[in-house]
């Protein structure tokens, strides 16, 4: 294991054959320079992230440690174009997010990002299977299509058999894999999972990583996990630690 500090180098390139497969990581799908997000004016300013500098390769499985209020949060939610940063370049796939309208930032987080949160964020009403097929809804995608690929999708996380069930006959750890399909469903490039396993037992927890190194290793999506756990941290090939809205330090894995 190698650690590296912020002063010691500002941006963490890896050169690593990508787990599961004989080639090397792709080239940057992510890019941060100069990241900074303030909130209030005046006295009252907050910096939430301050003068981050990152990149994250294609093909990569990292993950985001720190404590509450260190930033983790907010760099998540600017990864995930859900929130622009007040200073700084956000690169995604060779695009400048910073410059895009709100329009434009959510065809890519639809296009390119699935998301996956602590939560579950299922609807109750719906069947697993209807819940999936939720975000091809927007898409206009035909329902017997939708219908197809949402099914696929619970195979791929090993629920098939539980399509027809709602979420209150589903365990945590199966409501948390139909959450993993929704964000599949779309075959977006970046997964990005806050707290996925945190309200699980750690052999439900363990089951759910083991999903999310699948996916990266057999099917190459880029896997950005934000977590307290540093056993689930462990499982990566890098590790971004966040203090005081800065990058603290990194620890790169050899897998």
């Amino acid at each position: 294991m190698l650690t590296r500090t912020k002063n010691q180098e500002d941006s963490v390139e890896i050169l690593a054959v990508q787990k599961g497969k004989g080639s090397l990581l792709g080239s940057e799908m992510i890019e941060l320079n100069g990241i900074t997000k303030i909130y209030g004016k005046g006295d009252a300013e907050v910096y939430a992230l301050d003068d981050v500098n990152c990149s994250i390769k294609e093909g990569e499985m990292i993950s985001i440690m720190g404590p509450s209020g260190s930033g983790k949060s907010t760099l998540m939610n600017v990864l995930g174009c859900l929130d622009k940063p007040s200073i700084g370049s956000y690169t995604l796939g060779g695009v400048e997010t910073t410059t895009l309208n709100d329009d434009k930032l959510a065809e890519i987080r639809n296009e390119k990002i699935g998301f996956v949160f602590q939560n579950y964020n299922l609807l109750p009403r719906m069947t697993a299977l209807e819940n999936i097929e939720l975000p091809m809804l927007y898409n206009n995608i035909p329902r017997s299509e939708r219908h197809r690929l949402a099914l696929h999708a619970l195979e791929r996380v090993g629920l098939s058999d539980r399509a027809q069930h709602v979420p209150n006959e589903l365990s945590g750890g199966q409501q948390q894999r139909v959450a993993i399909a929704r964000a599949l469903v779309l075959n977006p490039s970046i997964i990005l999972a806050d707290e996925p396993t945190g309200n699980l037992d750690s052999k439900s927890g363990e089951e759910i990583i083991n999903i999310f190194e699948e996916l990266n290793k057999k099917e190459g999506h880029t896997i950005i996990i934000v977590t307290h756990d540093s056993e689930i941290a462990a499982h990566t090939s890098r590790i971004i630690h966040i203090k005081d809205g800065k990058i603290d330090r990194e620890e790169v894995f050899s897998k």
